[in-house]
């Protein structure tokens, strides 16, 4: 009972200092369409971030895509962080009435201006059958 007490309040503690370094935001993504985007960035290290996010992207069809996303910053020029991001990108949309989903390795750059607007380019590359690739671009605010 003691070690499961201790280890509860070690992922309290965990929990706790993460929420503190977690910013989240809101954007516009482009990747054929434009969509709506719902974001965060988790601090893992001083240089390493989380960044999950789910776009709502409003074309025909309507896709919803779920991306997990990690970066580095790279370098800092005057005020501006470089980054660089790397993760997997899945997409899901319906067409009469039969789903879809599909997966994308992501590759990418971006920074964020006054510590609350950031900008991104990325690269998706298809994986499996229907696998194409496409560049867009994020762009938002943290709050």
């Amino acid at each position: 009972m003691r070690k499961q007490l201790l280890a509860l309040s070690f992922f309290c503690l965990l929990g706790t200092m993460a929420m503190g370094q977690t910013q989240f935001g809101a954007g516009i993504s482009y990747f054929n369409d434009i969509g709506l985007q719902g974001r965060a960035k988790i601090g893992i290290t001083e240089k390493i971030n989380a960044l999950p996010a789910v776009t709502l992207y409003l074309g025909s069809p309507t896709v919803i895509a779920l991306d997990l996303i990690a970066s580095y910053d790279v370098a800092q020029v005057e005020e501006f962080p470089i980054y660089a991001t790397g993760g997997v990108s899945i997409s899901r949309f319906s067409v009469l009435g039969t789903s879809f989903t599909s997966e994308a390795l992501s590759l990418g750059a971006g920074t964020v201006f006054n510590e609350n607007i950031y900008a991104e380019l990325r690269f998706l590359f298809g994986l499996g059958d229907g696998g194409g690739s496409d560049l867009g671009i994020n762009v938002g605010y943290y709050f």
